[in-house]
């Protein structure tokens, strides 16, 4: 139900809810200022039985 006297209600089984307003979060933005970790991939010994 929505009115510009009482603003938007709910109804469910012959009984009326009050709602709340919904506000969307705002984003977090990343910072720029944090040290990227350098990706390293693994790699066996020269010694290692697959080489």
């Amino acid at each position: 139900m929505a009115s510009p006297v009482f603003g938007v209600k709910v109804q469910y089984n012959d009984t009326v809810f009050d709602t709340l307003p919904f506000v969307k979060p705002k984003k977090v933005q990343k910072t720029e200022s944090t040290p990227k970790k350098e990706k390293k991939t693994y790699r066996p010994p020269d010694t290692h039985y697959y080489k």
